[in-house]
């Protein structure tokens, strides 16, 4: 649920954070988000090296946003998540498994 969480909580930051530098506050989001996150990926069986890439991929798309096109950062949102839904072996990049088994008890 942490997962969940987080991306709800940027989500709705950038909702109501108004228009001005939105590109940026969106890759600084996700930066904050897969920080966030990591704990859960790591339950799951995914591995912070994995993730630590985007996580300076996102704030170096932040400080440039003003200098890309304009809807270069909403290309790459979208390009990954729907890799994510229509390509689930893109899953496979940060190991992560899905069904842990046995059951954790950690706070995901």
């Amino acid at each position: 649920m942490r997962i969940a969480g987080a991306w709800q909580t940027a989500l709705g930051f950038l909702l109501f954070s108004g228009t001005e530098d939105i590109a940026a506050k969106s890759a600084y989001c996700a930066a904050a988000v897969l920080v966030a996150t990591i704990p859960s990926c790591e339950a799951l069986g995914g591995y912070k090296k994995r993730l630590v890439p985007w996580i300076g991929i996102t704030l170096a798309l932040g400080k440039y946003a003003d200098r890309l096109p304009p809807h270069t950062l909403s290309a790459v949102w979208g390009i990954n998540g729907l890799l994510w839904y229509f390509a689930p072996q893109f899953v496979s990049v940060y190991e992560i498994c899905f069904h842990p088994s046995p059951p954790s008890n950690y706070s995901l």
